[in-house]
């Protein structure tokens, strides 16, 4: 289950949502994104993310135009949501 609800986070001029499973000190990060097509990191990985979370710190994060990052569709390209991961995981510092 999930350490808290859907988290924001303003990168790039966007809000992103994520959520984090199993944060704990001493873990290795896990930054996961979900599948293309307007998908979540919600319900629908919960399994998936908990079962990861015994091992990582896991931080679910939901891409521009997608899940609780919905309304962000401003400059989609492949790019920019690469843009977005790389700016969200120098943000919270993750290694």
């Amino acid at each position: 289950m999930s350490d808290e609800m859907m988290k924001r986070i303003e990168l790039n001029g966007v809000e992103l949502g994520y959520s984090t499973y199993g944060v704990e000190n001493g873990k290795k990060a896990l930054v996961f994104v979900h599948g293309y097509a307007m998908r979540s990191t919600g319900p629908l990985y919960e399994e998936l993310l908990t079962r990861l979370s015994k091992r990582y710190a896991v931080y679910a994060l939901d891409l521009r135009g997608h899940g609780a990052s919905r309304d962000s569709w401003a400059d989609w390209s492949f790019e920019t949501l690469a843009d977005d991961i790389v700016a969200f995981v120098e943000t919270l510092r993750l290694d």
